[in-house]
């Protein structure tokens, strides 16, 4: 299991945990389960919760 951290030390921040190749599960720093992050983008651009890694990659645009 991997858990990215965007941002661990804000209240805001956003965390990805990874497992299995995929997206575990999304949450915010303050606690707040997502389904998808961001909330308001739609799925195509979106980083959503069962995600296979490389479709992350490409949504983070890791190049």
């Amino acid at each position: 299991m991997i858990r990215a951290f965007m941002t661990s030390d804000t209240p805001n921040g956003v965390q990805f945990e990874l497992a299995s190749g995929k997206v575990k599960s999304i949450r915010l720093n303050n606690g707040t389960q997502l389904s998808q992050w961001p909330q308001t983008a739609d799925l195509q651009k979106a980083i959503a919760t069962n995600d296979p890694l490389e479709v992350l990659y490409k949504k983070i645009d890791c190049t």
